[in-house]
């Protein structure tokens, strides 16, 4: 009787979230612009300067320079909460560009990859070569 009622309540939960997910559907988590993300990270960061940067065309992830220290700073949307990495030069372990698509490995077990497409190959290569100098 005691997995009866365990079949009976894991069926009644996997309603519950379809229908949620049908009702609602999945939101995308959505970063806006570079001056966005620079605000956001800023409240986390004291003295924290927002320079050049670039959100992919998902909008989950951006890159983003620090102007105060000359430093690069990896964002990624959860749900309404932002993961920000520094990308120091120990952190990162590759990077590559194919296309328009920039992917990461990084020294984090929590967030291993990183991949993020952008508007151009230009700019995938340019983000490339700043991020190599980190890698080596």
């Amino acid at each position: 009787m005691n997995v009866l009622y365990l079949a009976g309540s894991l069926i009644g939960v996997a309603m519950i979230v379809g229908l949620n997910l049908v009702l609602f559907g999945r939101a995308k988590p959505a970063l806006g612009n570079v001056q966005d993300v620079g605000a956001r990270i800023a409240a986390d960061i004291p003295g924290f300067r927002a320079g050049p940067g670039i959100v992919g065309n998902d909008g989950a992830m951006a890159l983003v320079t620090d102007n105060a220290e000359c430093t690069i700073f990896l964002i990624k949307a959860f749900g309404d909460r932002l993961v920000t990495r520094k990308l120091s030069r120990g952190m990162v372990r590759s990077v590559s560009a194919d296309g328009s698509t920039l992917s990461l490995r990084l020294k984090d077990f929590t967030l291993q990859q990183a991949r993020i497409v952008l508007d151009s190959e230009a700019a995938a290569r340019d983000w490339e070569t700043r991020l190599k100098a980190l890698a080596a």
